[in-house]
Order: structure tokens, then sequence, then C-alpha cells
């Protein structure tokens, strides 16, 4: 499952290319756009790192700082980007057993699933629930079973989200996920 939310990220970046509508983070100033041109993997790496710094604010025990975190999280599960940069904190998180980023992540993953319009290019979430697949098989077969309780409802609550909104581009989709878990 590494590395699934680089290659959304790319997709995300090459629609964003072609449709014109690229633009800088920093020069917008708000978090989950994109970061210019070339270097996904690099903006993917700081976008995960920043993400996981707010979240690690949160629990800081500092109430500005928790505060401040809390509406800058609240605006990045908003953008568009906030899917392919959850996908790949997921994905570390789970490897690092950092629980608070990947519920962070899983949540913003199902949140977006739920909120899924025609309008939205849909064709990335089969990929993602493959991803997210992976991690619930991974947990079936660890004899250690690394997802919180909280992370595995996220994600499980996700795919049946996925499966419901994504009939028309993915009609097979729940057949898929009941053969591969």
């Amino acid at each position: 499952a590494a590395h699934c939310g680089v290659f959304l990220w790319r997709r995300h970046h090459r629609c964003a290319r072609a449709r014109g509508t690229w633009r800088s983070a920093r020069g917008r100033g708000g978090p989950g756009h994109a970061r210019g041109c070339g270097g996904a993997e690099v903006a993917m790496e700081q976008g995960v790192a920043e993400v996981r710094e707010h979240v690690r604010a949160l629990q800081s025990g500092d109430a500005a700082a928790a505060q401040a975190a809390g509406r800058w999280l609240a605006q990045f599960q908003q953008s568009k980007a906030a899917v392919p940069l959850a996908a790949e904190l997921l994905d570390r998180s789970l490897h690092a057993g950092d629980d608070a980023s990947a519920f962070f992540a899983a949540h913003t993953v199902s949140t977006h699933a739920r909120l899924l319009s025609p309008s939205e290019d849909l064709s990335v979430w089969p990929s993602l629930a493959q991803c997210m697949l992976t991690h619930l098989r991974g947990v079936a077969t660890s004899p250690t079973g690394r997802l919180s309780p909280p992370v595995l409802r996220q994600l499980c609550v996700a795919l049946a989200r996925l499966a419901v909104q994504l009939f028309d581009v993915w009609p097979d989709g729940v057949e898929r996920l009941l053969q591969q878990l």
C-alpha cells in the first residue's frame, strides 16, 4: 500500500495542469494546494510533514496551538489535495505506528468518500479503495493487527461509502471488495 497517495497526488496535479488550475501553495497561503511544477514526491513529503505537524499540535497541550492547528486541519480537509495527501499520510502513519495521524488521514478519506459529487473526477477512487483494502488485508494477516479500532472503523466506512457512491464508474466494486477481503 506504500505510496498510494503519491499516485493520486501525481494524477491530481496532471489533471490540474491540464485544466490550467495549477497553483503554488505558498503563493496561496492555504493548505492543500499544489506546490508548483515538478517534484510531486517532494511536495507530497512536505505536505505529509505539515499535516503531521498540525495533528501533533492538537495533542500538544497548548490550547492556542491546538486551536490554530484545528482550524488549519479543517481548512486542509476541505481542499482538493486532501485525499491524495491523506492517502499518503495514512500509509506512512500506519508504518510508523502514529495512530493520531492515521486516524486523521482515514477520517479525511472517509469524509471525502461520503461527500463525492458526480461532477468530480471519480476515476482515482477505485485505486484508493485498493490501497485501503491492502491495509485491511494487512491487519487480517498480521499477528499484531496494526490498525487501531478507530482507524479500522474509518477505513471500513470509507470503503462502504465508495462502493455505493461509485456504482456508476465501479459497478463491480462491491463484488471486488468482498472477493479481496
